[in-house]
């Protein structure tokens, strides 16, 4: 906990790449701009981390539990509850409190178990954070399904029950909304 804070400011003002290694992808989501993620010694993925960490292939490699996307946004404003607006590739994020003025870029991290799906869109709920999504894969996991979604710009992952997707009648290029709750919304990235 001391040291990971002390190596991200050393990485901000140095702007020096630096090879971290680790199994903690809290860490990993906090420090890194690029991943690679390794299996048995062989690289099986890599690039941004923005891309990697949403990608459906990478899942069985991180976990079903640390399986999520990463997504950097500017600050554009913070209401009297605490609440931060982000403005990211995949549209407005209402999150937990991120430190920065306005205008700052900062990273949040959205696990793919706390991602809800829906065909049409929701109103009239507590969650504050519903994004116009694109299914782009839908991969089994032995226990349910990864589903890759298209945000914008962005790419986000949720993941659901079998019987969800086929109640849903999900398919590659079905237009759906994604629902996050902002108290699901890892800001310690920032």
């Amino acid at each position: 906990d001391d040291v990971v804070p002390f190596l991200d400011a050393i990485r901000a003002a140095s702007g020096i790449p630096i090879l971290y290694v680790s199994h903690d992808l809290a860490e990993i989501a906090r420090l890194a701009q690029r991943i690679v993620v390794l299996n048995q010694g062989r690289a099986v993925a890599s690039g941004p981390i923005e891309d990697v960490l949403s990608d459906p292939a990478v899942v069985p490699f991180v976990g079903l539990r640390d399986a999520g996307a990463v997504l950097a946004g500017r600050i554009v404003g913070r209401a009297d509850d605490g609440l931060t607006k982000l403005e990211t590739p995949a549209g407005a994020l209402w999150v937990p409190d991120v430190a920065g003025a306005p205008g700052s870029v900062a990273r949040v991290r959205i696990p793919a178990q706390d991602v809800i799906l829906s065909l049409h869109e929701p109103q009239n709920m507590s969650a504050l954070n519903v994004l116009s999504v694109t299914v782009e894969q839908i991969s089994s996991t032995g226990t349910g399904v990864m589903v890759g979604l298209k945000a914008g710009e962005a790419r986000v992952l949720a993941r659901i029950t079998e019987r969800s997707a086929k109640a849903m009648g999900l398919s590659s290029g079905d237009a759906i909304y994604a629902i996050v709750k902002t108290t699901a919304i890892s800001s310690e990235l920032s």
